[in-house]
């Protein structure tokens, strides 16, 4: 992954899906630009306990380089990548992340946004 761009927002919301999933999206900002982005939606079982930490939105905008800190931001789901899950270590994270990046990328190019 090239430079990330992150966006954490915490707390539930209605329009969250209702299974934990990392999830690819658009991001828009102010109804101005559209940017690509992966989104994970969860509880981060590889680092907590199940159900000892808050659910977490955490957006990956791609191919990004600036700063959105204290930015509105809004997003809208395309589809569903994989469901959340625990890995044995931060590197076996890491290397599924990559994958799933690769797997919203594709979902992104074939879906039929606004």
């Amino acid at each position: 992954m090239s430079a990330v761009q992150v966006i954490q927002v915490r707390g539930a919301h209605p329009t969250l899906p209702r299974q934990h999933a990392l999830i690819a999206l658009e991001q828009k900002r102010l109804g101005k630009l559209i940017r690509p982005s992966a989104i994970y939606v969860g509880r981060r079982p590889t680092f907590y306990e199940p159900g000892s930490a808050p659910v977490l939105v955490e957006a990956h905008l791609l191919h990004f380089d600036g700063d959105l800190y204290g930015q509105p931001a809004r997003v809208c789901f395309a589809g569903r990548v994989r469901g959340d899950a625990r890995f044995e270590s931060a590197e076996d994270l890491i290397a599924q992340m990559h994958q799933d990046v690769a797997e919203a990328e594709r979902m992104l190019a074939a879906a039929d946004l606004p």
